[in-house]
């Protein structure tokens, strides 16, 4: 427990965060990528935007606004735990990052950060440190108990890669040892350690796009302009490369058991999660009702459309809404869509089969706030719309609706 007077000096912060807290952000970053071995654990897409350090200030003051109160902060802390045990972050690392945390808010503050500012912000620190290592020690062993399951990095051969559309690749897994796969929860992410040609290491985040099917595990990428997790497997990865997987990680899945109906809307590679969810239901509930409400550009980067179209003409409960935002000269409506444009209110409104609906969401994040908005609006509670945004930004999806 943290004493009244390192509480106190904690929240008395709050104001320096407000104003400088995605400097310090900034510098820490600086400071702690220096080291290579944590370097390869981040995508340097998110320092060039920004995102990284922004999420790390809203982070670091939401835990200052909440020292006193940390059960407020407890759906963040499993995301977060998740994503850390999917990248391997061992117990000891932590010190380096608290080390650096302080050092940045000394860089930064100057002589404004007291020693015994620094002090309360080293005891709430070693307090958060051990929340995440306790939790993230729970998680490995859970996963490494199951029948098949492993810690660390597990080596796949790909069996299969698939153009399943001008942007998007899937991969098929098995594993090089012959042996079980784990159960995963639908929703899920894999996290592959890369090497790049320079010898260099990056390490990404893949949903599991589908079910377990023999042995095998699938994803699917999409080719990122700037992606070079993205652009290493699409250009290099061909039948016969062995990857690097650590084991099924993400807070984000599917409660297959529901009474409600399920309504699965994506956009674009959001639809991945999606797939392991739509299969499950398939397999175990088909007569659920469940909605599948995806939205491409057009048919040549609509992903998995065949395959859908499939599973709900095999699946009574299914049914699914495309919407094309440009359709292409060869995309056909009542074939290939079901309409032209985006999810707009009404649309997403005659979708819903009945308000007390589960919803699972992932896309872009101007696509999320939108249909976040939308959902709600038309009298979905935000507590049964749960979402994934891919990435590092821990945004307020629901309370920005």
């Amino acid at each position: 427990m943290l004493s009244d007077a390192t509480i106190t000096l904690v929240k008395a912060t709050v104001p320096v965060l407000r104003t400088h807290g995605e400097a310090i952000t900034t510098r820490f970053y600086e400071r702690l990528l220096a080291a290579p071995e944590i370097a390869a654990m981040f995508d340097p897409a998110h320092q060039r935007d920004g995102s990284q350090p922004r999420a790390l200030a809203a982070a670091v003051l939401a835990y200052a606004e909440h020292i006193d109160n940390l059960a407020a902060l407890a759906g963040a802390v499993e995301r977060i735990a998740h994503k850390h045990v999917a990248v391997q972050v061992r117990p000891e690392q932590y010190d380096v990052v608290g080390a650096n945390l302080l050092a940045a808010i000394s860089d930064v503050l100057g002589d404004a950060a007291t020693p015994p500012i620094l002090a309360a912000w080293g005891e709430a620190y070693g307090l958060l440190a051990k929340v995440f290592i306790d939790r993230e020690a729970a998680l490995a062993g859970e996963v490494a108990a199951r029948p098949g399951g492993w810690r660390g990095f597990r080596h796949f051969v790909v069996e299969a890669v698939a153009e399943e559309s001008r942007v998007i690749k899937s991969f098929l897994l098995a594993p090089e040892d012959g042996g079980a796969l784990p159960d995963f929860a639908p929703g899920q992410y894999l996290t592959l350690r890369l090497t790049r040609p320079d010898g260099t290491q990056l390490l990404r985040h893949y949903s599991l796009a589908g079910r377990a099917a023999n042995g095998r595990w699938r994803i699917a990428v999409k080719r990122e302009p700037e992606g070079r997790g993205s652009g290493l497997l699409h250009d290099t990865i061909r039948p016969g490369a062995v990857l690097e997987v650590a084991p099924p990680a993400g807070d984000f899945f599917l409660d297959a058991e529901t009474p409600r109906p399920i309504l699965l809307l994506g956009a674009g590679v959001g639809q991945t999660p999606l797939l392991a969810m739509v299969e499950t239901l398939a397999a175990t509930r088909p007569d659920h009702p469940v909605i599948w409400a995806h939205a491409a550009i057009d048919g040549e980067t609509h992903a998995f459309g065949a395959h859908l179209r499939a599973l709900a003409e095999a699946t009574p409960g299914l049914d699914l809404h495309i919407a094309y935002e440009r359709p292409g000269a060869s995309d056909r409506v009542g074939v290939t869509h079901h309409s032209v444009g985006r999810f707009d209110a009404e649309r997403i409104a005659g979708l819903l089969p009945d308000r007390e609906v589960d919803v699972y969401m992932c896309g872009p994040r101007a696509f999320q706030k939108a249909q976040a908005r939308h959902l709600i609006a038309a009298g979905v509670a935000p507590a049964n719309i749960r979402y994934e945004l891919f990435g590092v930004t821990d945004e307020a999806i629901l309370g920005a609706a």
